[in-house]
């Protein structure tokens, strides 16, 4: 009889998982399910980033005695283990962290090595912060510079209107006395 092992990733967010400034500092959980109907004493599982899952985001490994863990520096993931699931829960992540990422399961002993297919995986993404600047600055700056157009517009031809008929005329006056 040959052991099989199933497994399928959820995300507590669904299969698309879009963190925003209001998470707190940018969290997300990976559930790892799987089944296994052999006899594996030795278990490791895996949360892989890219579509070619060439990134180990971290892992963690136990048999009956022992169990540990590990996260690559790049990121902050922390791998739990339950009955029949693996927990991947991963924090402070940034916007370059936003990819599809996917649970690898594998019975490492007693032989054969058995490990789960491809999943579909889930896409996480992970939004810029926003900027700070509040929006109340930038419309009170636009209106001042609104006011100050129209005071320029309309004030300074109505006091410069007085001067500048007087002058023509003067002008006329003096070109028709230098015609005649």
């Amino acid at each position: 009889m040959q052991a099989r092992l199933l497994s399928r990733d959820d995300l507590d967010h669904g299969p698309l998982s879009v963190l925003s400034d209001s998470e707190e500092k940018h969290s997300s959980s990976h559930i790892c399910n799987y089944t296994y109907n052999g006899t594996g004493k030795e278990f490791r599982a895996s949360l892989h980033k890219g579509t070619d899952s060439s990134v180990e985001v971290c892992f963690i490994s136990w048999n009956t005695t022992k169990i540990s863990s590990n996260s690559s520096k790049e990121f902050n993931c922390q791998g739990d283990r339950h009955k029949n699931k693996v927990i991947f829960s991963l924090w402070n992540m940034n916007a370059n962290q936003t990819d599809i990422y996917f649970c690898k399961i594998e019975v490492m002993y007693p032989p054969p090595y058995v490990y789960n297919e491809k999943s579909n995986g889930t896409v996480i993404h992970v939004k810029e912060p926003q900027s700070a600047f509040p929006l109340w600055i930038l419309a009170t700056v636009i209106g001042i510079f609104a006011l100050y157009s129209l005071l320029i517009t309309a004030y300074f031809p109505l006091r410069y209107m007085v001067f500048v008929p007087s002058s023509f005329l003067r002008l006329c006056l003096l070109y028709s006395s230098l015609t005649h």
